[in-house]
Protein backbone atom coordinates (compact mmCIF):
# COMPACT_ATOMS: atom_id res chain seq x y z
CA UNK A 1 0.00 0.00 0.00
CA UNK A 2 1.09 4.08 -0.57
CA UNK A 3 0.71 5.64 2.69
CA UNK A 4 1.02 8.99 3.07
CA UNK A 5 1.54 10.66 7.17
CA UNK A 6 1.20 13.57 7.93
CA UNK A 7 1.79 15.98 10.99
CA UNK A 8 -0.78 18.80 10.72
CA UNK A 9 0.17 22.71 11.29
CA UNK A 10 0.18 23.49 15.21
CA UNK A 11 2.77 26.35 15.65
CA UNK A 12 2.73 27.34 12.10
CA UNK A 13 -1.24 28.60 12.68
CA UNK A 14 0.15 31.45 14.50
CA UNK A 15 3.20 31.76 11.55
CA UNK A 16 5.37 30.85 14.97
CA UNK A 17 8.60 28.68 13.12
CA UNK A 18 8.99 25.35 14.51
CA UNK A 19 11.16 22.65 13.97
CA UNK A 20 9.01 19.36 15.80
CA UNK A 21 10.53 15.99 15.15
CA UNK A 22 7.43 14.45 14.90
CA UNK A 23 9.01 11.42 17.06
CA UNK A 24 5.73 9.06 17.38
CA UNK A 25 4.81 9.24 13.14
CA UNK A 26 8.13 8.64 12.43
CA UNK A 27 7.95 5.15 14.37
CA UNK A 28 4.92 4.49 12.51
CA UNK A 29 6.18 5.07 9.51
CA UNK A 30 9.33 2.87 10.91
CA UNK A 31 6.72 -0.05 11.06
CA UNK A 32 4.61 0.94 7.88
CA UNK A 33 7.77 0.50 5.57
CA UNK A 34 9.28 -2.72 7.47
CA UNK A 35 6.04 -4.49 6.58
CA UNK A 36 6.24 -3.62 2.61
CA UNK A 37 4.38 -0.50 2.54
CA UNK A 38 5.69 2.35 0.57
CA UNK A 39 5.25 5.54 2.89
CA UNK A 40 5.84 9.27 2.28
CA UNK A 41 6.13 11.81 5.62
CA UNK A 42 4.91 15.25 5.53
CA UNK A 43 5.15 17.63 8.26
CA UNK A 44 2.72 20.49 7.47
CA UNK A 45 3.68 22.51 10.56
CA UNK A 46 6.87 23.46 8.86
CA UNK A 47 6.45 27.27 7.44
CA UNK A 48 5.95 30.17 10.23
CA UNK A 49 8.42 33.15 9.93
CA UNK A 50 8.29 34.23 13.38
CA UNK A 51 11.67 32.92 14.74
CA UNK A 52 11.99 33.53 18.26
CA UNK A 53 12.74 31.87 21.97
CA UNK A 54 10.60 34.15 23.68
CA UNK A 55 7.27 32.99 25.31
CA UNK A 56 5.70 36.77 24.84
CA UNK A 57 6.65 36.47 21.37
CA UNK A 58 5.24 33.40 20.46
CA UNK A 59 2.09 34.47 22.82
CA UNK A 60 1.83 37.42 20.98
CA UNK A 61 2.18 35.64 17.38
CA UNK A 62 -1.35 33.87 18.75
CA UNK A 63 -2.90 37.51 19.73
CA UNK A 64 -2.00 39.36 16.78
CA UNK A 65 -3.04 36.27 14.02
CA UNK A 66 -5.96 34.16 13.62
CA UNK A 67 -5.19 30.38 13.76
CA UNK A 68 -8.23 29.37 12.93
CA UNK A 69 -8.63 31.34 9.46
CA UNK A 70 -5.27 30.53 8.51
CA UNK A 71 -6.40 26.27 8.83
CA UNK A 72 -10.26 26.68 7.37
CA UNK A 73 -8.64 28.83 4.16
CA UNK A 74 -8.98 27.15 0.83
CA UNK A 75 -6.07 28.38 -0.49
CA UNK A 76 -3.41 28.38 3.01
CA UNK A 77 -0.17 27.47 2.01
CA UNK A 78 -0.29 23.87 4.34
CA UNK A 79 -3.48 23.09 2.25
CA UNK A 80 -1.72 24.04 -1.11
CA UNK A 81 0.78 21.87 -0.01
CA UNK A 82 -1.24 19.10 0.86
CA UNK A 83 -3.22 18.73 -1.91
CA UNK A 84 -0.09 18.76 -4.16
CA UNK A 85 1.49 15.75 -2.11
CA UNK A 86 -1.76 14.42 -2.49
CA UNK A 87 -2.18 14.76 -6.46
CA UNK A 88 1.71 13.66 -6.82
CA UNK A 89 1.93 10.70 -4.79
CA UNK A 90 -1.75 9.17 -4.58
CA UNK A 91 -2.00 7.56 -1.37
CA UNK A 92 -4.35 4.53 -0.29
CA UNK A 93 -4.14 5.35 2.90
CA UNK A 94 -3.55 8.79 4.84
CA UNK A 95 -2.85 9.11 8.20
CA UNK A 96 -2.66 12.12 10.34
CA UNK A 97 -1.13 13.01 13.60
CA UNK A 98 -4.33 13.61 16.05
CA UNK A 99 -3.40 15.90 18.66
CA UNK A 100 -5.59 19.09 19.94
CA UNK A 101 -4.42 21.73 18.50
CA UNK A 102 -4.26 19.74 15.17
CA UNK A 103 -7.89 18.91 15.06
CA UNK A 104 -9.32 21.30 13.21
CA UNK A 105 -6.53 21.43 10.37
CA UNK A 106 -7.31 17.83 9.91
CA UNK A 107 -10.85 18.24 9.38
CA UNK A 108 -10.31 20.67 6.36
CA UNK A 109 -7.23 18.58 5.07
CA UNK A 110 -9.98 15.53 4.88
CA UNK A 111 -12.47 17.90 3.21
CA UNK A 112 -9.83 18.14 0.76
CA UNK A 113 -9.45 14.26 0.03
CA UNK A 114 -12.88 14.35 -0.30
CA UNK A 115 -12.43 17.05 -3.09
CA UNK A 116 -9.62 15.25 -4.66
CA UNK A 117 -9.58 11.45 -4.04
CA UNK A 118 -12.50 10.50 -2.57
CA UNK A 119 -11.91 7.04 -2.46
CA UNK A 120 -8.48 7.56 -0.29
CA UNK A 121 -9.18 5.98 3.88
CA UNK A 122 -7.83 8.27 6.46
CA UNK A 123 -6.50 7.12 9.82
CA UNK A 124 -5.62 8.44 13.05
CA UNK A 125 -3.26 8.26 15.53
CA UNK A 126 -1.95 10.26 18.57
CA UNK A 127 -2.84 10.66 22.08
CA UNK A 128 -6.44 12.64 22.04
CA UNK A 129 -7.75 10.40 19.05
CA UNK A 130 -10.15 7.66 18.78
CA UNK A 131 -8.13 4.88 16.81
CA UNK A 132 -9.61 2.73 14.88
CA UNK A 133 -8.70 -1.08 15.28
CA UNK A 134 -6.09 -1.05 12.11
CA UNK A 135 -4.56 2.46 13.84
CA UNK A 136 -4.61 0.78 17.06
CA UNK A 137 -2.88 -2.07 15.93
CA UNK A 138 -0.23 -0.01 14.24
CA UNK A 139 0.48 2.03 16.83
CA UNK A 140 1.13 -1.75 19.32
CA UNK A 141 3.45 -2.59 16.77
CA UNK A 142 5.77 0.70 16.20
CA UNK A 143 5.99 2.13 19.80
CA UNK A 144 8.99 0.78 19.74
CA UNK A 145 10.42 0.56 16.57
CA UNK A 146 13.04 2.83 15.15
CA UNK A 147 12.00 6.43 13.96
CA UNK A 148 12.69 6.74 10.02
CA UNK A 149 13.92 9.69 10.01
CA UNK A 150 15.31 9.54 6.51
CA UNK A 151 11.57 10.07 5.72
CA UNK A 152 11.89 13.79 6.75
CA UNK A 153 14.88 14.32 4.79
CA UNK A 154 14.93 17.75 3.33
CA UNK A 155 12.15 18.83 5.27
CA UNK A 156 12.90 18.96 8.68
CA UNK A 157 16.34 21.18 9.20
CA UNK A 158 19.46 19.01 10.36
CA UNK A 159 19.28 20.44 14.11
CA UNK A 160 15.43 19.13 14.69
CA UNK A 161 17.10 15.42 14.40
CA UNK A 162 18.38 16.10 17.74
CA UNK A 163 15.30 14.79 19.76
CA UNK A 164 15.53 11.40 21.02
CA UNK A 165 13.27 9.26 22.82
CA UNK A 166 14.86 6.23 25.07
CA UNK A 167 11.95 5.24 27.09
CA UNK A 168 8.37 5.66 27.47
CA UNK A 169 5.64 5.61 30.20
CA UNK A 170 5.62 7.58 33.20
CA UNK A 171 4.86 6.18 36.72
CA UNK A 172 3.64 9.88 38.18
CA UNK A 173 0.08 11.56 38.12
CA UNK A 174 0.26 14.74 37.35
CA UNK A 175 -3.33 15.96 36.48
CA UNK A 176 -2.53 17.97 33.57
CA UNK A 177 -0.65 15.31 31.64
CA UNK A 178 -1.77 12.74 28.99
CA UNK A 179 1.39 10.67 29.24
CA UNK A 180 0.07 7.73 32.00
CA UNK A 181 -3.24 7.48 29.82
CA UNK A 182 -1.28 6.84 26.00
CA UNK A 183 1.80 4.88 27.81
CA UNK A 184 -0.09 3.81 31.19
CA UNK A 185 2.30 4.45 34.43
CA UNK A 186 5.02 1.53 33.63
CA UNK A 187 8.38 3.29 32.53
CA UNK A 188 9.45 0.84 29.86
CA UNK A 189 13.18 1.42 28.93
CA UNK A 190 14.84 0.69 25.54
CA UNK A 191 17.77 -0.93 25.75
CA UNK A 192 20.94 1.18 25.73
CA UNK A 193 21.88 -0.43 23.01
CA UNK A 194 18.37 1.08 21.17
CA UNK A 195 19.51 4.64 23.32
CA UNK A 196 22.78 4.50 21.46
CA UNK A 197 21.62 3.67 18.05
CA UNK A 198 18.88 6.53 18.13
CA UNK A 199 21.84 9.10 19.34
CA UNK A 200 23.59 7.64 16.23
CA UNK A 201 20.70 7.99 13.53
CA UNK A 202 20.35 11.36 14.54
CA UNK A 203 23.38 12.54 13.99
CA UNK A 204 23.92 10.90 10.72
CA UNK A 205 21.00 13.08 10.08
CA UNK A 206 22.67 16.21 10.67
CA UNK A 207 21.99 16.45 14.65
CA UNK A 208 25.27 18.51 16.19
CA UNK A 209 23.07 18.04 19.86
CA UNK A 210 20.76 15.62 21.49
CA UNK A 211 17.90 16.49 23.58
CA UNK A 212 16.81 13.17 25.33
CA UNK A 213 12.69 13.90 25.41
CA UNK A 214 11.66 10.64 27.93
CA UNK A 215 9.44 12.10 30.04
CA UNK A 216 11.03 10.30 32.94
CA UNK A 217 15.22 10.10 32.03
CA UNK A 218 16.66 10.12 35.40
CA UNK A 219 13.99 7.99 37.24
CA UNK A 220 16.73 4.80 36.82
CA UNK A 221 19.66 6.27 37.81
CA UNK A 222 22.31 3.26 36.66
CA UNK A 223 20.66 3.78 33.25
CA UNK A 224 20.94 7.55 32.94
CA UNK A 225 24.87 7.18 34.28
CA UNK A 226 25.34 4.91 31.39
CA UNK A 227 23.78 7.10 28.60
CA UNK A 228 25.37 10.07 29.77
CA UNK A 229 28.64 7.75 30.08
CA UNK A 230 27.77 7.16 25.81
CA UNK A 231 27.07 10.92 25.54
CA UNK A 232 30.41 11.60 26.80
CA UNK A 233 32.20 9.29 24.33
CA UNK A 234 30.45 10.70 21.28
CA UNK A 235 31.13 14.14 22.34
CA UNK A 236 28.16 16.57 21.46
CA UNK A 237 26.13 18.74 23.64
CA UNK A 238 23.22 17.27 25.38
CA UNK A 239 20.18 17.82 27.79
CA UNK A 240 17.54 15.93 29.61
CA UNK A 241 14.05 16.37 31.18
CA UNK A 242 14.43 15.36 34.58
CA UNK A 243 12.10 15.96 37.76
CA UNK A 244 13.06 17.62 41.08
CA UNK A 245 12.17 14.82 43.16
CA UNK A 246 14.55 12.76 40.99
CA UNK A 247 17.11 14.43 41.36
CA UNK A 248 17.24 14.75 45.61
CA UNK A 249 16.69 11.52 45.25
CA UNK A 250 19.70 10.63 43.21
CA UNK A 251 21.75 14.28 43.47
CA UNK A 252 25.26 12.71 42.69
CA UNK A 253 23.71 12.52 39.08
CA UNK A 254 24.06 16.24 38.92
CA UNK A 255 27.64 16.00 38.71
CA UNK A 256 28.02 13.24 36.78
CA UNK A 257 25.99 14.47 34.41
CA UNK A 258 27.98 17.70 34.23
CA UNK A 259 31.18 15.65 33.85
CA UNK A 260 29.91 13.34 31.20
CA UNK A 261 29.07 16.38 28.84
CA UNK A 262 25.25 17.88 29.91
CA UNK A 263 24.84 21.16 29.23
CA UNK A 264 21.62 21.37 30.74
CA UNK A 265 18.54 20.14 32.18
CA UNK A 266 15.29 21.00 32.39
CA UNK A 267 12.21 19.96 34.95
CA UNK A 268 8.84 20.91 35.62
CA UNK A 269 7.87 22.94 38.63
CA UNK A 270 4.84 24.41 37.64
CA UNK A 271 4.09 26.41 40.58
CA UNK A 272 5.13 28.15 43.71
CA UNK A 273 2.37 27.56 45.72
CA UNK A 274 1.80 24.75 48.11
CA UNK A 275 -2.07 24.52 47.58
CA UNK A 276 -1.24 24.53 43.84
CA UNK A 277 1.10 21.98 43.92
CA UNK A 278 -0.68 18.96 45.92
CA UNK A 279 -4.17 19.89 43.20
CA UNK A 280 -1.79 18.86 40.12
CA UNK A 281 -0.31 16.36 42.12
CA UNK A 282 3.15 17.87 41.80
CA UNK A 283 4.68 15.69 44.71
CA UNK A 284 7.15 18.02 45.87
CA UNK A 285 6.46 21.77 47.56
CA UNK A 286 8.42 24.84 47.03
CA UNK A 287 11.33 23.92 49.11
CA UNK A 288 12.47 21.03 47.57
CA UNK A 289 13.00 23.52 43.94
CA UNK A 290 15.08 25.58 46.01
CA UNK A 291 17.36 22.68 47.18
CA UNK A 292 17.23 21.52 43.51
CA UNK A 293 18.62 24.51 41.91
CA UNK A 294 21.78 25.08 44.73
CA UNK A 295 22.77 21.76 44.10
CA UNK A 296 22.68 22.40 40.03
CA UNK A 297 24.40 25.95 40.78
CA UNK A 298 26.58 24.33 42.74
CA UNK A 299 28.09 22.38 39.86
CA UNK A 300 27.37 24.76 37.05
CA UNK A 301 24.94 22.24 35.39
CA UNK A 302 22.74 24.77 33.53
CA UNK A 303 18.78 24.52 34.54
CA UNK A 304 15.20 25.94 32.78
CA UNK A 305 12.56 25.44 34.92
CA UNK A 306 8.83 25.26 33.46
CA UNK A 307 5.64 27.30 35.12
CA UNK A 308 2.17 27.19 34.77
CA UNK A 309 -0.62 29.29 35.58
CA UNK A 310 -4.41 28.92 34.91
CA UNK A 311 -5.56 25.93 36.99
CA UNK A 312 -8.99 25.75 38.06
CA UNK A 313 -9.78 27.31 40.99
CA UNK A 314 -6.02 28.96 41.02
CA UNK A 315 -5.97 32.75 42.77
CA UNK A 316 -3.77 35.79 42.10
CA UNK A 317 -1.79 34.81 45.39
CA UNK A 318 -0.79 31.69 44.21
CA UNK A 319 0.50 33.22 40.67
CA UNK A 320 2.12 35.75 43.26
CA UNK A 321 3.15 32.89 45.20
CA UNK A 322 5.06 31.50 41.96
CA UNK A 323 6.43 34.76 40.44
CA UNK A 324 7.90 34.64 44.86
CA UNK A 325 9.87 31.19 44.06
CA UNK A 326 11.03 32.07 40.37
CA UNK A 327 12.26 35.13 41.87
CA UNK A 328 13.94 32.91 45.07
CA UNK A 329 15.65 30.61 42.03
CA UNK A 330 17.55 33.47 40.44
CA UNK A 331 16.88 31.58 36.71
CA UNK A 332 18.67 32.35 33.72
CA UNK A 333 16.02 30.70 31.54
CA UNK A 334 12.57 30.20 32.41
CA UNK A 335 9.12 28.54 31.01
CA UNK A 336 5.91 29.57 31.57
CA UNK A 337 2.88 28.57 29.98
CA UNK A 338 -1.17 28.29 30.29
CA UNK A 339 -2.90 25.81 31.34
CA UNK A 340 -4.69 23.52 28.89
CA UNK A 341 -7.26 20.85 29.77
CA UNK A 342 -6.11 18.40 27.06
CA UNK A 343 -8.37 15.48 26.53
CA UNK A 344 -7.05 11.95 28.06
CA UNK A 345 -5.82 13.87 30.85
CA UNK A 346 -7.48 13.71 34.89
CA UNK A 347 -7.77 17.90 34.23
CA UNK A 348 -10.03 16.89 31.63
CA UNK A 349 -11.98 14.13 32.78
CA UNK A 350 -12.34 15.58 37.04
CA UNK A 351 -13.05 18.94 35.69
CA UNK A 352 -15.89 18.85 32.75
CA UNK A 353 -16.97 22.52 33.86
CA UNK A 354 -13.50 23.98 32.90
CA UNK A 355 -13.54 22.08 29.77
CA UNK A 356 -17.13 23.18 28.79
CA UNK A 357 -15.65 26.64 29.32
CA UNK A 358 -12.77 26.04 26.71
CA UNK A 359 -15.02 23.82 24.56
CA UNK A 360 -16.53 27.74 23.13
CA UNK A 361 -12.50 27.92 21.39
CA UNK A 362 -11.64 25.91 18.25
CA UNK A 363 -9.41 23.54 18.83
CA UNK A 364 -6.13 25.54 17.23
CA UNK A 365 -6.52 27.51 19.90
CA UNK A 366 -6.37 25.12 22.74
CA UNK A 367 -2.14 26.11 22.96
CA UNK A 368 -0.47 26.63 26.03
CA UNK A 369 0.80 30.11 24.19
CA UNK A 370 -2.76 31.15 23.00
CA UNK A 371 -3.26 34.18 25.71
CA UNK A 372 -7.05 34.44 24.85
CA UNK A 373 -7.82 30.92 25.60
CA UNK A 374 -9.76 30.27 28.00
CA UNK A 375 -9.97 34.23 29.13
CA UNK A 376 -12.58 36.70 29.35
CA UNK A 377 -12.30 39.71 27.16
CA UNK A 378 -11.20 41.71 29.96
CA UNK A 379 -8.51 39.02 30.17
CA UNK A 380 -9.38 37.62 33.52
CA UNK A 381 -8.95 33.98 33.18
CA UNK A 382 -11.91 32.07 33.34
CA UNK A 383 -11.68 30.06 36.50
CA UNK A 384 -8.69 31.28 37.74
CA UNK A 385 -6.31 34.27 38.37
CA UNK A 386 -6.97 38.16 36.84
CA UNK A 387 -5.51 39.67 33.82
CA UNK A 388 -3.25 41.65 35.84
CA UNK A 389 -1.83 38.78 37.88
CA UNK A 390 -1.18 36.69 34.44
CA UNK A 391 0.14 39.53 32.80
CA UNK A 392 2.66 40.18 35.97
CA UNK A 393 3.53 36.85 35.75
CA UNK A 394 4.55 36.61 32.34
CA UNK A 395 6.06 39.88 32.64
CA UNK A 396 8.87 38.38 34.74
CA UNK A 397 9.42 35.30 32.53
CA UNK A 398 10.17 38.11 29.60
CA UNK A 399 12.88 40.10 31.98
CA UNK A 400 14.19 37.00 33.42
CA UNK A 401 14.61 35.30 29.57
CA UNK A 402 15.61 38.54 27.88
CA UNK A 403 19.19 37.99 27.56
CA UNK A 404 21.21 35.03 24.71
CA UNK A 405 21.00 31.77 25.95
CA UNK A 406 23.43 30.37 28.42
CA UNK A 407 26.46 29.18 26.34
CA UNK A 408 25.89 25.62 25.67
CA UNK A 409 22.19 25.85 26.67
CA UNK A 410 19.34 25.09 23.08
CA UNK A 411 15.73 24.43 22.99
CA UNK A 412 14.24 22.08 19.67
CA UNK A 413 11.14 24.75 20.23
CA UNK A 414 11.53 27.94 17.94
CA UNK A 415 14.74 27.42 16.69
CA UNK A 416 16.58 26.89 13.35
Amino acid sequence: MRILLVYPPIYRSANVYSATLPLGLLQVAGYLRSIGNHVQVLNLDLGGNIQTTSINAIRNAYAINNPFEYVSWNDSPYRVQFREELRKFKPDIVGFSSNTEAVDAISFLENDIEDIAPGIRTEHGGIDCNKSEWSLAVTKESLFFDPALDLLHGQNPSGSFGAVMTSIGCPYDCIFCGSPHAYSRKLVELPIETAEKRVRDSIAMGANRIEFMDDTFTINKGRAQKIAMFMDMIGIPWKCNTRIDALLKHPDLVKYFKEHGCTQVSFGVESGSPRVLEFIKKRIVPNDVLRVVELLNTYDLAWSGNFMIGFPGETDDDVYESMSLIEKMKPTRIAGYSVVPYPKTELHFNFPGFVQEASVWPFCRWSPFDPQFLCYPNGDRIQGPSAKAVSSFYELIEKINDHEPTQGTFSVVSES
